[in-house]
């Protein structure tokens, strides 16, 4: 059924484009269809076009920067945000995006620089202000800070204009903050409240289950990883988190008692994804092994993921954590 709708919407797009090619709506939304079918190719001819039609359009530059993104090219995104900046009539799309970039490339003295530009502007309330300004905490470890500014600025977001979109992701951010300080009761009740308004939200989902393991709640746990379980094959991006639930889960039983072969099934599926290279592989195969007391056998997969890719710090993390477990310490030395 999606592969109809895609298809038609595509069918829809095409006809208004040979109706309207010079229609700038047209255009982007073209643009769009093509950045996420990863047909960057056509996506940069029809950007090109829309940077002609009209140079002043902020969704320009918001497009621009999402294909670039896509091509996994943060620092392009970054400059053309920048560009859209001194160049837009309006900068509501792109400040926001122009924040995002900086943060996931670690520009920090960027995305301060960024917020003062929006604080200097009457587009932007003070509550998205705060919240800007403590992902910056966040970004910089200030997890105490984060918090604390998170949860004053919660109240007004709920009824603000951002709370559809936002408001999830500060709750994201509330939750790694005191994971990160092993708050885990308040990591917990961060969980439990996205939870109430939406059940099915797999994010707090993952939160709820990590949280009650780091309380020792195990059984109550389950009810979470069952969840999260029933939903895998919908979204992939759940294995690697339900994977370590699990092997938790496996590691507080006897070991008389465990079974692995649940774990060994989301480990073949996260293997199978194409996104993945061979060392992402190797390093999980390790990390299983690992959990199972295979010591030797993760010893040498873990050996071959090294003299293949020497530079790769996880490697030389995960070997570290294995010669530990080992008595070996004497060797992490040389890692």
């Amino acid at each position: 059924a999606v592969t109809a709708e895609t298809s038609q919407a595509k069918s829809n797009l095409d006809k208004a484009y040979e109706l309207a090619p010079e229609d700038l709506d047209v255009i982007l939304s073209m643009a769009a269809f093509a950045i996420n079918e990863k047909n960057f190719d056509r996506a940069d001819e029809l950007l090109d076009q829309a940077v002609k039609s009209d140079p002043k359009r902020q969704e320009v530059y918001f497009r621009l920067a999402q294909l670039a993104a896509a091509k996994n090219d943060p620092k392009s995104g970054i400059e053309q945000l920048k560009k859209g900046v001194e160049q837009a009539d309006q900068v509501q799309l792109i400040l926001p995006m122009l924040l995002n970039l900086q943060l996931a490339a670690g520009d920090l003295d960027g995305a301060r620089e960024t917020c003062d530009e929006m604080d200097e502007r009457d587009d932007f309330p003070a509550t998205f202000l705060r919240f800007s300004r403590a992902r910056i905490l966040y970004a910089e470890k200030d997890y105490w800070g984060a918090s604390r500014e998170l949860e004053a600025v919660r109240p007004a977001f709920l009824r603000s204009e951002y709370a559809a979109e936002y408001l999830p992701r500060l709750e994201a951010l509330l939750s790694a903050c005191y994971e990160s300080l092993r708050l885990h009761d308040r990591q917990l009740e961060v969980a439990r409240r996205v939870l109430q308004s939406n059940a099915g939200q797999a994010n707090a989902r993952l939160n709820e289950a990590f949280a009650l393991q780091r309380l020792g709640r195990y059984e109550e746990a389950l009810t979470s990883i069952d969840f999260i379980l029933s939903n895998v094959e919908q979204f992939p991006g759940l294995r690697l988190p339900l994977f370590q639930l699990l092997t938790t889960d496996q590691l507080r039983r006897p070991k008389e008692q465990r079974d692995w072969s649940l774990v060994e099934k989301i480990v073949q599926g996260l293997y199978a994804d194409p996104e993945r290279t061979d060392i992402d592989n190797a390093i999980l195969k390790g990390e299983l092994l690992l959990a199972q007391g295979r010591l030797d056998e993760a010893l040498s997969v873990l050996g071959d993921a090294r003299r293949k890719d020497p530079k790769d710090l996880r490697v030389s993390q995960s070997l570290a954590k294995l010669l530990h477990r080992m008595d070996r310490s004497d060797r992490v030395g040389s890692l």
